[in-house]
């Protein structure tokens, strides 16, 4: 009994501790919210409201994605319990995200369990909770973490059940299948390589039947949804496949042929299936390099802190030592893990997009990388048999990951805001609150943006105007077809400078690339990003921040993580912080 309660506070405490680093400063880090985000979000709070998508053109339940979008069919659902009842936030809209994350985390703790032991098992949990892969995505509002967390609870039911239970299985595939666009390519595969090390190793070619129907109800589904994929949205994401015929290919092929000398292997080297293969291969081999899992991560703007990798420098020692203490300890399971890793970075290298983003489209390996970690922890530590060396190592081990993440944390919560900032839209988050305190003044207020639809979806976040009484207002300007100007409340966002008023007095915000001719003279107030100063947005005769301590210059260029608390700033403080004179 004594064990017993020790391993439960044990993993107690290790949730206790991912919680805290998911949770901490929520409200705040990242400084705002990206625009496939709040796709997920606004879309959630209007299920919750209203049964449907913003526009009012889809039910959740038909298992289609939203019109004239491209993204999971089922994520909104999910979360609108969580996110519908509350007020729109940072926080708020994160939440439900946390929560996949942190049920993600025991169920790492459940298989490991269940296949090895409790000291893997709480080492593993302990890697899942710590991981910067896990913190990170968690921390944003981004549907692939959801589709792992069933793919995890799917493998948990295969392992652990029996005669007809194992068919119940179906359930969380289902959620897997529809709550992520990105590893739908990969149900298949996964429900034959699970399914068959639980009929051979774990049940001894036992319950022949029960894995047979699974595996055709999964074949079922997804020749399901690609008879009907013509139909639905997702037809412009399946288009983004790479292909042999694909048009970047027969250009690599011409570019090729024409800087090769002339022989007869000169067609059969260079041609289309060969630079395919190649750029298959490239993607995929990348996915494992040292550079995306350990150093830099994606080279891409939003999901990535450029400045670490998805896991720690020792982690890749201890997958290395993992994988050889599993194939040591158990063939069948080292070829099981192994698979399910190697199966993860297909849904990126099959992607025409030259720039990879394995962060989301390779999401599917990390739960196993985590178990790799954890069998590489006991591994290290039962090196020797002599107590004291456990205890040196286990020490050591500790420091390490202490430091570790620190650095971690150093990156994350005091430099990341800093230098990306603008990768979650701090400008628009600046804007919104802008308007929050203009509105007051009873001025009519005009945006002029390239991204009018963009700049208002954050305006209803931040100003939480998505509610029961303003739903069918917003619907009506949804179902237009024409996206490049929204009036709301007074509050007009367009990108055409013709629809400006001529006449009368309006507060104007305008997009640094646009400069209407009329107030290029006028003496303006900016809004600039928070790195090298850099006018983003000009206001136009505000009443707000005129007569207050705007900064001239922002000299004032270090910040606190209190001043990315926007909406609870007063208005002198919100003023010298992110308007220049």
């Amino acid at each position: 009994m004594i064990v017993k309660n020790k391993n439960i506070l044990i993993l107690t405490a290790i949730l206790l501790f991912a919680a805290m680093a998911r949770f901490i400063f929520l409200d705040r880090i990242p400084t705002g919210i990206t625009n496939d985000e709040l796709h997920f979000v606004l879309n959630s709070k209007s299920v919750f409201l209203n049964f449907t998508d913003i526009s009012g053109n889809w039910n959740p339940l038909s298992l289609s994605t939203i019109p004239n979008e491209s993204s999971s069919e089922l994520t909104f659902l999910l979360t609108a319990p969580i996110i519908g009842p509350l007020n729109l936030s940072l926080f708020n809209a994160r939440l439900p995200y946390v929560l996949f994350s942190l049920t993600t985390i025991i169920l790492v703790y459940l298989i490991s369990l269940k296949l090895f032991d409790i000291k893997i098992a709480q080492f593993a949990a302990f890697a899942a909770a710590i991981n910067p892969w896990s913190i990170f995505v968690s921390r944003t509002s981004f549907d692939a973490p959801i589709a792992s967390f069933f793919f995890l609870l799917a493998f948990y039911l295969l392992i652990t059940q029996k005669k007809w239970k194992i068919i119940f299985t179906f359930i969380p595939i289902v959620f897997a299948f529809y709550t992520y666009i990105g590893t739908k390519i990969l149900i298949l595969p996964f429900i034959i390589v699970t399914t068959l090390f639980c009929w051979i190793y774990l049940n001894h070619k036992k319950y022949t039947k029960q894995y047979l129907i699974l595996n055709l109800l999964v074949l079922v589904l997804i020749l399901n949804f690609f008879f009907n994929l013509r139909h639905q949205s997702l037809n412009s994401r399946v288009s983004e496949l790479s292909t042999f015929n694909d048009i970047k290919i027969t250009n690599i092929v011409e570019a090729t042929r024409n800087q090769t000398i002339q022989s007869p292997l000169k067609n059969f080297m260079v041609n289309k299936y060969t630079v395919y293969s190649k750029r298959f291969l490239e993607k995929y081999i990348n996915n494992f390099s040292t550079d995306i899992l350990f150093l830099h991560g994606d080279h891409t703007y939003l999901i990535s802190l450029w400045q670490h990798g998805y896991f720690y420098y020792f982690d890749l020692v201890l997958i290395l030592l993992g994988l050889a203490y599993l194939y040591s300890k158990s063939k069948p399971k080292f070829l099981l893990i192994t698979s399910l890793i190697l199966l993860s970075p297909i849904p990126e290298a099959i992607r025409s997009d030259d720039i990879p983003s394995y962060a989301f489209h390779s999401s599917f390996q990390y739960p196993y990388f985590y178990i790799l970690i954890g069998l590489g922890f006991v591994a290290l530590i039962n090196w020797s048999n002599k107590l004291i060396i456990k205890r040196i190592i286990f020490v050591s081990l500790s420091l390490i990951y202490t430091l570790s993440f620190i650095n971690f944390s150093d990156i994350y919560f005091f430099r990341y805001p800093i230098y990306q900032s603008e990768g979650f839209n701090l400008s628009y988050r600046v804007i919104s609150n802008y308007i929050k305190f203009e509105t007051v003044n009873n001025q009519p207020i005009y945006i002029l943006t390239k991204e009018p639809d963009s700049l208002f979806r954050n305006y209803l976040f931040y100003s939480n105007m998505l509610t029961k009484a303003n739903f069918n207002k917003i619907e009506k300007l949804y179902k237009q077809k024409d996206r490049t100007q929204f009036d709301f409340n007074d509050i007009h966002f367009t990108n055409d400078s013709e629809k400006l008023p001529k006449t009368g007095k309006y507060t104007l915000i305008v997009d640094k690339e646009i400069t209407p001719i009329a107030f290029f003279q006028q003496s303006k107030l900016s809004i600039n990003k928070i790195t090298d100063q850099i006018e983003m947005y000009s206001i136009y005769n505000g009443h707000t921040c005129r007569n207050s301590d705007s900064n001239p210059v922002n000299k004032d260029k270090l910040f606190k993580l209190s001043d990315f608390v926007l909406e609870k700033q007063t208005e002198n403080y919100f003023c010298s912080k992110f308007i220049s004179q």
